[in-house]
């Protein structure tokens, strides 16, 4: 089964980084599907295994102006009661660092 991997960038300028994927995954396949998301993006090397994952419902919103005065997006992603417009997603709880050590 491939899993498609979503990276996204915080909207808060804090230079991090979110993976998720829309569906109900198992940790293991979860985890190791953002890893291998993770070396296609910018070669990293990175072990998730252990690290939390949730399911959740989101729905896809168009951003505040001031999101979209960063220049980030024009849409952003909020967590949402399960219902009519909203998908379930497997999320890493942790937020990631945009940039690796070797790419500052």
């Amino acid at each position: 089964m491939s899993i498609n991997i979503n990276i996204d960038y915080a909207a808060d300028d804090s230079c991090q980084i979110k993976l998720w994927a829309k569906g109900n995954y198992k940790a293991d396949e979860f985890l190791a599907a953002c890893e291998e998301a993770l070396k296609e993006w910018d070669d990293r090397i990175l072990s998730l295994s252990g690290k939390l994952i949730r399911h959740a419902h989101w729905r896809t919103i168009k951003a505040d102006s001031e999101t979209k005065s960063h220049g980030v997006s024009d849409y952003i992603r909020i967590e949402s009661k399960q219902g009519k417009g909203a998908y379930l997603v497997t999320e890493l709880v942790e937020w990631l660092p945009l940039f690796t050590e070797e790419r500052k």
